[in-house]
C-alpha cells in the first residue's frame, strides 16, 4: 500500500513531466493549490456533482463527517462493495481520455434509438390494424346491405 506522501512524490513528479507546474503558479514556497488537495477536490466535486451518486457514502469516501446527518458519521458504514458501485457511478467523469463519456452517451443514444423503434413499430401495427378494422367493417356494411336486399350480387 502507498502512503500519503509516497503519492504526493508520485503526482509532483508527474505534474513536473507534463509541465503543469509554473513559477507563475507559486506563491513562495508553495503552489496555490497543492497537487494531492487539488485532486482530491476535484474528485469531490465530480463525486458530489454526479446524479445518483449517493451523497452520504460520498462523504464516507472522504472520512468527512455529515454536517446535516451526525450520525451517519456513526451508524453509516457501507461496506466496500456498496462504496464502489457509487464510485463506478464516476469513473466516465474523471477520465482523462473522453473515450468512457463517449461509450455511456453511445448507449444513451442506442437506448432511445430503440425506445423510438419500438415506438415506430407500435404506431406501424396500429396503422395496419386500422385498415384490417376497415376492411372489416366495409365487409359488414356491404353484407348487412345484401342480407336486406338492397343490394344485389
Amino acid at each position: 500500500m502507498i502512503d500519503s506522501s509516497a503519492l504526493g512524490e508520485v503526482i509532483r513528479r508527474v505534474i513536473e513531466k507534463a509541465g503543469l507546474r509554473r513559477k507563475e503558479y507559486r506563491k513562495g514556497n508553495r503552489y496555490t493549490i497543492p497537487a494531492n488537495h487539488g485532486l482530491r477536490h476535484r474528485f469531490d466535486e465530480i463525486m458530489k456533482s454526479v446524479t445518483g451518486v449517493n451523497p452520504h457514502i460520498a462523504e464516507k469516501m472522504f472520512a468527512h463527517t455529515s454536517r446535516p446527518i451526525t450520525l451517519d458519521t456513526v451508524y453509516n458504514n457501507p461496506p466496500i462493495e456498496r462504496m464502489f458501485v457509487e464510485y463506478k457511478k464516476i469513473i466516465p467523469y474523471i477520465m482523462i481520455d473522453d473515450s468512457e463519456r463517449n461509450k455511456i452517451e453511445l448507449r444513451k443514444k442506442e437506448n432511445i434509438n430503440k425506445e423510438l423503434q419500438k415506438k415506430f413499430n407500435e404506431i406501424e401495427d396500429l396503422k395496419q390494424q386500422r385498415i384490417n378494422d376497415k376492411k372489416d367493417i366495409q365487409k359488414m356494411i356491404l353484407e348487412t346491405l345484401r342480407n336486406q336486399g338492397i343490394i344485389m350480387d
